[in-house]
């Protein structure tokens, strides 16, 4: 079952980008490591403000794909301390896997494809979910087929 809707999931993206940014300092991170783990913090923060969810600035990402580009970064923060040369460093070698494993925990709970949780100009999470009706009588836009009238009032986000 899909216990996170988009506007937690929101707030946990935050969260896990606020995490890697901070992990350095807490845990006294150095070279690579430290890098790492700033370059993830603002890809994190990067996709989530690009995402169209709540708590984003932009809307440009759909929510599904938000999905995919976090099943790749969790695999890239699992494996970053044996692929750039700090698996030896064992604070941060336990926080990327402790990272990479809080990732998946919350992509394998997150709803990327429900209809439930959002509203507004956040509903769209693809091009066919993205076209909002205004009478309330609804046209095909991708065919033109439907009342003539209602063609014309639909608006895309």
């Amino acid at each position: 079952m899909k216990l996170v809707d988009p506007r937690i999931h929101g707030i946990i993206d935050y969260v896990m980008a606020t995490a890697l940014l901070l992990a350095p300092t807490i845990f006294a991170f150095s070279g690579r490591a430290a890098t790492t783990a700033y370059a993830f913090g603002i890809f994190h923060i990067g996709t989530s403000l690009l995402t169209r969810y709540p708590l984003s600035l932009l809307n440009s990402i759909p929510f599904h794909l938000h999905g995919t580009i976090e099943k790749l970064m969790a695999v890239a923060v699992l494996v970053a301390p044996w692929l750039l040369g700090f698996s030896n460093q064992a604070a941060a070698r336990n926080f990327f896997l402790g990272a990479g494993i809080a990732l998946f925990a919350v992509i394998a709970l997150t709803d990327y494809k429900g209809r439930r949780a959002l509203k507004g100009p956040h509903a769209a999470w693809s091009r066919e979910e993205s076209y909002q009706w205004q009478d309330g009588m609804a046209s095909d836009p991708t065919t033109g087929t439907g009342n003539a009238d209602t063609t014309a009032s639909h608006r895309f986000n």
